[in-house]
């Protein structure tokens, strides 16, 4: 169960953390019983194994490690007010988010669905945590949309060094944290030389 302390944040890098972890773990331990009894397995015996461990976690059975955890993170954060003011505003924000379970649900579902392996159990468990949030799962409130727009700067040169590299103004966790610094040489990029930079493409539209 949550603490009031938990952030939405945490509570998403818990389970994606946990999604890689967690199979791993089962069926590590699994093969270590097995070698002991002087069992081996291939490589794509292994792999086989992990992806059926991912599918049995994920399963629709209440009782299964990921629903059940993803089910009572939701219903905690349900039984909070909903605050729009834990989405942080960051350069390429462009959605207004209400709802942090909703919210939570969809960027879970999202990302769980990049393993292309468990698809039919990432689309029954998104069903199962939108009826869990009374939102019709086809409904656009349950669409997942990127919430951050990017722009990348082409061929920003250091002026140190003269390497030369693409800025992502927006997605760049450097950039956002304000350390303007080139990967090469680690030397400050002229933060004035940019700007002007991107005074001129703008005025040139």
């Amino acid at each position: 169960r949550l603490t009031e302390s938990d952030t939405v944040h945490e509570c998403f890098d818990l389970m994606v953390s946990e999604y890689l972890e967690v199979p791993f773990r089962k069926v590590s331990e699994r093969e270590a019983k097995e070698r002991a009894s002087g069992v081996g397995k291939t490589d794509e015996a292994r792999l086989t194994e992990l992806q059926q461990a991912v599918r049995e976690l994920l399963s629709c059975r209440s009782t299964a490690h990921f629903p059940k955890k993803l089910f009572t993170i939701i219903r905690d954060l349900q039984s909070r007010d909903g605050d729009a003011d834990v989405f942080p505003i960051l350069p390429g924000s462009h959605l207004t988010m209400h709802d942090p379970s909703v919210e939570f649900a969809k960027f879970i579902a999202h990302v769980f669905s990049l393993d292309k392996h468990a698809t039919k159990e990432v689309d029954v468990l998104r069903k199962q945590m939108f009826k869990l949030l009374q939102v019709p799962a086809f409904s656009d409130r349950a669409q997942f949309k990127n919430p951050c727009l990017t722009y990348t700067l082409p061929d920003v040169i250091c002026s140190f060094c003269n390497h030369c590299r693409d800025l992502d103004l927006c997605r760049d966790p450097d950039l956002i944290n304000h350390e303007w610094k080139c990967d090469h040489c680690e030397h400050q990029y002229d933060k004035a030389l940019i700007e002007a930079q991107l005074v001129q493409i703008v005025t040139k539209r």
